[in-house]
C-alpha cells in the first residue's frame, strides 16, 4: 500500500507595505531640504564673516552629498567662451545700470551711501588694490555664486521642483543682500536687488554657474578698480 505524503501547508505571500519605505524617503528627502538651505543662516546672522561657516557647511555637503554635485556645479551654457562672453556683457550693463541709475535712487530713498569703509582704503595703494581684488574675484566671484546661486538655487531646484525656482531666488538674493550688511542699508537693498540680477541671469541660462561667475567678477572687478582710481 502507497503511503501518502500529508500537503504541506501553502503559505500566501502578502505584500509588505511600502509606508516605511516612503516615510524613510520622505525623511531623507526633508533632510536633505534642510541642508540646501542651511548654509543661508550663518550669512543671515552674521553679515560679513558668516559666509565663511556658509562655505563651509557646503564644502562638507558636496564632499558627503553625491546628489548635490551634478545641480551645484554645473558650470557651461553651450560652450566655455559663450558662457563667458554673456557674463561679462551682463556683468557691464548690470555695472553701468546700477552705477547710473539704480544705486542713486537707492542712495535718495534710505538717506546714504553705499559704506564702503569695511573694504580699506586702497586708493592709490596697488598692493592693497590687488589683493582686494584677488578676494573679489575669488571669493565674491566664485564662493559666493557656488553658494547662493549654484547650491541654493540649483540644487535647491532639484530637490523642491522647477515650481519652487523664483522663490529660491529670491531667498537666495535677499540673504545675499543682508550679508553685505556692513555696507549700510543703502549696500543691503543694491547687493540684494544685484544678487537677484544674478539669480535671474542663473536661470536663464540654464542653472549654469559659469556665466554668472563671470558676471560677479566683472561687477566686482570694475567696482574695485574705481575705488582704486577713486571714482567711488
Amino acid at each position: 500500500m502507497l503511503g501518502i505524503a500529508p500537503a504541506l501547508p501553502i503559505r500566501r505571500c502578502r505584500p509588505r507595505p511600502e509606508g516605511g519605505s516612503m516615510n524613510r524617503y520622505a525623511g531623507g528627502r526633508t533632510w536633505l531640504k534642510t541642508l540646501c538651505l542651511l548654509p543661508l543662516i550663518p550669512a543671515l546672522l552674521l553679515p560679513g564673516v558668516g559666509v565663511l561657516a556658509s562655505l563651509i557647511i557646503v564644502a562638507f555637503v558636496l564632499l558627503f552629498v553625491k546628489s548635490s554635485r551634478g545641480s551645484t556645479l554645473a558650470m557651461r551654457h553651450r560652450s566655455i567662451p559663450f558662457s563667458i562672453l554673456i557674463g561679462a556683457l551682463f556683468g557691464l550693463a548690470l555695472t553701468l545700470a546700477f552705477g547710473l541709475v539704480v544705486e542713486p535712487l537707492i542712495e535718495r530713498a534710505t538717506g546714504s551711501p553705499i559704506d564702503l569703509t569695511e573694504l580699506g582704503a586702497i586708493e592709490g595703494d596697488f598692493g592693497a588694490f590687488l589683493l582686494l581684488l584677488a578676494i573679489g574675484l575669488l571669493f565674491g566671484g566664485i564662493v559666493e555664486e557656488v553658494i547662493f546661486r549654484g547650491y541654493v538655487v540649483g540644487w535647491g531646484v532639484a530637490l523642491f521642483g522647477a515650481r519652487a525656482a523664483p522663490w529660491l531666488c529670491v531667498l537666495s538674493a535677499l540673504v545675499f543682500g543682508i550679508s553685505h550688511l556692513y555696507q549700510g542699508m543703502t549696500g543691503v537693498v543694491a547687493t540684494g536687488l544685484i544678487g537677484l540680477c544674478f539669480g535671474l541671469l542663473y536661470l536663464w541660462t540654464g542653472r549654469r554657474l559659469l556665466p554668472v561667475i563671470v558676471a560677479h567678477m566683472t561687477v566686482n572687478a570694475i567696482g574695485i578698480t574705481a575705488l582704486y582710481l577713486g571714482l567711488e
